[in-house]
């Protein structure tokens, strides 16, 4: 038995490896004298949010890997189940076909996954077949875990264990609905306030079966990994998720002052992650860009080719003609619609606000999920951008409560925030220059404003389409997903808010689609696509 290893890769050795690995690609490393090498591969993707397409050359890589080595490990770490339209279109049946036939050994819950019903995630995970692990999901109902937090396993002389963490603030990140009973009192837990403690156990759990390695597969991102790994010791490396970072190797420092190293391959499959164990003690990681991979599973693809046939079916109708682009990320990549006034937020704030008959329409920037092209609009198109089939609702609340939600929805900027909510109906000014004072919960909640404010002024439009200071008594009705309206979405509080009877019922993407439809007879015009002074920064 290997004695636990603390002396990560020497920095020259791991640079030498990882610039091997960019170099090469997909390419077939050197065969290696021996082909049942001792080495422990991990092959791992994070938010692949439906990003069908990629699962064929990733598991392709991870085939051409068992050939060279006797010991793969498959892993997701999380945002599998949802992210695009072709991932909800039939309850994700299609896609856990996917999943299943490319065979992972482990995953771990991400925020998305939440996106359908518990129930339904639970019946996917059962259907893709890998092994759950998180360590800070729990029902209080009945006080336990819903997943196994580790598991340990052996490869030949070595011993790994493998730990699960998910985002500990989940409550602010998913619909309410899911975490609350009948009551709406929350019954499951995430570890906000302890989720140190709760990795810590799990990984003293596997060193006392004998772990030599911990590895931590984690959905929560760096600038909270990089904090909650300052209290725990123990982990060797931590594959990460939730962020979209792309690193193929970086170090965190423990709670003994151990280098922990800490990797991400991005989203949407833009690489696939590789980690190795090798079987004299050096652990390095490593990213191939999914672009040079030209090993591809047929079994996986046979999947995706029927997937794609039957979602193509379904998704082809043409609704309308777009005589602009909507555009979402600029030539930097940042997203707009999560910074500043976006034109597609705009326009879909608007159709919310004019289907609905609110006098405010909202839609939150991490909602709006692609951008639109001039040409034909399909179905797909719509669903493409709104795929997460939220349901629509009125509420009517003070101007008091309005400006408390802004204030929320706003502190980040100019930082990419998904909660930055799209507007129709208003005007707002904000001062970014002042340091946003917002008190949350542990969860991430909304719970006061604690000293001034970012949020200078805010303008109300009337039917007749002048503006008026709004009234911090007066009341208002806004148009928008229950996500953000009720269930406190991205941590938003709509204080006092009354829902408010609406003549038809409607999901996202179809109330756009009848927007576009019967409000505009299937064209959008030309001055959709401008902004036109909404959200405006001092």
């Amino acid at each position: 038995m290997f004695m636990r290893k603390f002396n990560l890769f020497r920095l020259a050795e791991l640079v030498c490896f990882l610039s091997l690995t960019l170099l090469v690609g997909c390419k077939k490393e050197t065969p290696i004298d021996d082909p049942q090498k001792e080495d422990v591969v991990i092959i791992f993707e994070n938010d692949v949010h439906g990003a069908i397409d990629g699962y064929p050359l990733f598991a392709g890589y991870r085939d051409a890997m068992k050939e060279q080595y006797k010991y793969v490990v498959t892993v997701s770490c999380g945002d599998f189940l949802s992210g695009n339209s072709h991932c909800n279109f039939d309850s994700c049946r299609s896609l856990t076909g996917i999943l299943s036939s490319v065979g992972y050994d482990y995953n771990v819950i991400g925020n998305h996954e939440f996106d359908n019903s518990i129930a339904l995630m639970q019946n996917s995970l059962q259907a893709i077949g890998a092994k759950t692990l998180c360590c800070n999901f729990a029902d209080l109902r009945i006080g336990e875990q819903i997943f196994d937090g580790h598991d340990v396993r052996q490869y030949g002389n070595i011993r790994v264990g493998f730990v699960g963490v998910t985002m500990p603030q989940m409550i602010s990140l998913i619909p309410l609905s899911r975490v609350t009973d009948e009551s709406g009192n929350i019954v499951y837990d995430f570890g906000s306030n302890n989720v140190e403690k709760l990795i810590q156990a799990e990984v003293d759990a596997t060193i006392s079966e004998g772990a030599d390695y911990v590895i931590l597969f984690s959905h929560v991102g760096e600038w909270l990994m990089e904090e909650i790994i300052k209290s725990v010791s123990g982990v060797d490396a931590i594959l990460d998720a939730h962020a979209h970072t792309v690193q193929p190797g970086a170090y965190f420092t423990d709670a003994d002052g151990k280098q922990v190293l800490w990797t991400s391959t991005g989203t949407n499959f833009q690489n696939v992650g590789k980690l190795i164990i090798s079987a004299d003690g050096k652990i390095s990681s490593g990213l191939i860009n999914c672009e040079e991979i030209t090993d591809r599973s047929l079994k996986v693809q046979t999947e995706v080719d029927k997937a794609n046939a039957e979602y193509d079916a379904f998704a082809n109708e043409k609704i309308g003609v777009a005589e602009g682009n909507f555009v979402v990320w600029d030539k930097n990549g940042i997203n707009l619609a999560r910074t500043q006034e976006c034109p597609l937020g705009n326009f879909v704030a608007q159709a919310s606000r004019a289907m609905l008959g609110a006098d405010i329409g909202v839609v939150n920037g991490g909602g709006l999920r692609a951008e639109i092209e001039a040409g034909d609009i399909t179905f797909n198109t719509i669903f493409t951008v709104l795929p997460f089939l939220n349901e629509m609702c009125v509420i009517e609340v003070t101007g008091q409560s309005l400006l408390d939600a802004l204030e929320m929805s706003y502190r980040m900027t100019p930082v990419e925030n998904g909660g930055f909510l799209q507007v129709a109906g208003l005007k707002v000014e904000i001062d970014t220059t002042i340091v946003a004072t917002d008190v949350l919960d542990a969860n991430g909640v909304f719970q006061r404003v604690a000293g001034e404010r970012r949020v200078k002024s805010v303008m109300v439009q009337d039917k007749s389409g002048n503006f008026a200071p709004l009234d911090p008594a007066g009341r208002y009705t806004i148009a928008g997903t229950k996500y953000v309206l009720l269930e406190q979405g991205d941590g938003l509080v709509f204080a006092g808010a009354t829902e408010v009877p609406t003549q038809q019922s409607y999901i996202d993407v179809y109330l756009v689609v009848d927007y576009i439809k019967n409000h505009l007879h299937g064209t959008i015009s030309k001055e959709h696509f401008q902004t036109d002074g909404r959200i405006y920064f001092r």
